[in-house]
């Protein structure tokens, strides 16, 4: 097993399959090809448009919450919050949080039986993100093949 960083990706390599995780952009898994004989590549996620990022592309993380907050709006704890709208044809906030953020990489590496990578985001380090989420929350991720 193998990895390399090629920019803000990190490429985690087996003897017959790798995966390409973007952790500036959500820790998003954006790729995860497989071999089928000896060069022929079958890709495993349909890669999204050039230039497209968050959920419409990879394997994002959908965090703190996958689907819909109807209307943008909640309580928890004796408090209200209106989240920013993002799907705006309904007026709903869909698909968390974090799939857009940069999270910080904490380790990379690989030995004979595995390759990882593990990466964190503290939504208290983006103001935006804190705002919509006022609770202390910090998300710990760790890919590995």
């Amino acid at each position: 097993m193998t990895h390399d960083t090629v920019g803000p990706i990190t490429i985690l390599r087996g003897p017959d399959s790798e995966i390409a995780i973007d952790a500036f952009h959500g820790n998003n898994v954006v790729a995860y090809r497989r071999m089928l004989g000896r060069a022929e590549v079958h890709a495993l996620l349909r890669p999204g448009p050039e230039g497209i990022r968050g959920y419409r592309a990879g394997n994002p993380i959908l965090f703190p919450f996958p689907n819909r907050v109807s209307g943008g709006r909640y309580a928890f704890g004796g408090r209200s919050v209106q989240m920013d709208i993002n799907e705006s044809a309904r007026g709903h906030r869909i698909h968390g949080l974090v799939f857009a953020l940069p999270f910080e990489v904490l380790e990379v590496g690989a030995n004979e039986s595995e390759a990882w990578h593990v990466a964190r985001v503290r939504l208290a380090d983006h103001a935006d993100a804190a705002r919509q989420y006022p609770w202390p929350l910090e998300l710990t991720v760790r890919t590995a093949l």
